[in-house]
């Protein structure tokens, strides 16, 4: 079988997913996979508006499983749905006809094209996207509008890769059943598991040192965007808010870059007895040292977008325990994991969870929680629906089928 996927750009989380699932290809003969994606400026350096700053991603994202830039920019891309055009998709999709072609959003011009032109040539359609139906608060009159256009854009859809809970609902209320439903986790590199722990403790030491935490401080961690939709100032204001003795206990640290940057600074300057570190923006390969540093992670998010929360994902990883809102839509998946509280999103609801922390979880268990959260899961799923049978196409056609024609990329 031959499966074409269609990303806007190389996602630091995407990309290990697709690495493995060539590598399962191979080792099971089921067939190829392909990624098109319609730019690179994420590798080249682009302005990243939640982060307020101009970077590119530290890692390799296009090696090691076989992707091709089509290079469909329209001015600034990655900002509107014109920003990334679907030149080129017609007549890939008309010359190569694939077996399937996986769409992992549709939020682009270049999404949409790749959709149209899959059903122009009798392609199949499958879709592994992070959308659920509770990141944001709608009136009824615009949720009925939103599901009627889902349900419309989804009745082509054949098979849809579950990254979550949520995930999985938004796809069944929407037309797509179970039958048509692959797990496929939403996940992240784990960085930790060949760490020795005298790595581990030198990091932890290390960063602690340099941000002025004492070995006894209980040091909340933010890692991520400093916007209003994770809520980075609850942390403050919650500790504001205890008594001094407890407040004393804590301290925080802050991983990231965003608007709210100043606004948090001058909030802790008036946390005078709470050491408040600002470690500034942190690409993927600097991460791991600032989760080891911490003794809890901290995703307030608002009811304002979070559909997943993926800094649980490496805290959990990292063996950490976390305290997450409701509104952060890993929240579903995580809430019976080891080390995990799951707040209701208010100020009041992490102050309550800060008091009551949990005990650490028994060391392991948590990784053994993330098992199924894991790249090679999410890989796997995506692998078995490769070589799920369709009702139109018996298995063994589809897993001969084109697997050994010439590619003509």
């Amino acid at each position: 079988m031959r499966l074409f996927i269609f990303e806007s750009h190389p996602v630091q989380y995407h990309a290990p997913v697709y690495r493995e699932l060539h590598h399962l290809c191979q080792e099971r003969r089921a067939g190829s996979m392909h990624v098109f994606y319609a730019t690179d400026v994420t590798l080249k350096g682009h302005f990243d508006q939640g982060f307020g700053r101009t970077f590119a991603w530290d890692e390799p994202l296009l090696q090691g499983y076989p992707s091709s830039v089509l290079n469909a920019e329209n001015r600034l891309p990655l900002n509107g749905f014109n920003s990334l055009t679907g030149r080129g998709i017609h007549s890939l999709l008309k010359r190569e006809r694939p077996d399937a072609v996986m769409l992992t959003g549709l939020a682009y011009r270049f999404d949409w094209s790749a959709y149209f032109s899959s059903l122009r040539f009798r392609i199949p359609l499958w879709i592994r996207t992070e959308t659920q139906d509770h990141a944001f608060s709608r009136g009824r009159i615009k949720a009925l509008i939103r599901s009627c256009c889902y349900r419309i854009a989804y009745a082509p859809i054949q098979k849809a890769l579950v990254i979550g809970r949520l995930n999985g609902e938004h796809y069944r209320s929407h037309g797509l059943n179970r039958h048509q439903h692959f797990p496929s986790p939403y996940c992240v590199v784990d960085r930790f598991e060949s760490l020795t722990d005298q790595v581990r403790d030198s990091c932890r030491e290390r960063i602690r040192r340099e941000a002025g935490f004492s070995q006894q401080t209980k040091v909340l961690l933010f890692c991520g965007k400093l916007e209003p939709k994770k809520h980075p100032d609850a942390l403050l204001d919650a500790l504001v808010r205890l008594p001094a003795h407890e407040r004393k206990a804590f301290g925080i640290l802050f991983v990231g870059s965003g608007e709210l940057e100043g606004i948090l600074r001058l909030k802790a300057r008036s946390l005078t007895d709470v050491k408040v570190c600002f470690a500034g923006f942190k690409n993927q390969t600097q991460l791991a040292p600032y989760y080891l540093a911490s003794d809890i992670l901290v995703l307030p998010s608002r009811q304002m977008g979070e559909t997943w929360g993926l800094v649980v994902n490496e805290a959990l990883f990292a063996g950490r325990r976390v305290i997450v809102s409701r509104f952060a839509g890993c929240s579903a998946d995580f809430k019976d994991a080891p080390g995990v509280t799951v707040f209701n999103g208010s100020i009041d609801g992490l102050i309550e969870a800060l008091v009551s922390l949990q005990p650490c979880p028994p060391r392991g268990s948590q990784r053994e929680f993330m098992r199924q959260y894991s790249v090679v899961a999410a890989a796997k799923g995506i692998a078995s629906a490769m070589v799920s049978s369709e009702p139109e196409k018996p298995h063994l056609t589809l897993a001969r089928a084109g697997a050994n024609q010439p590619h003509a990329f």
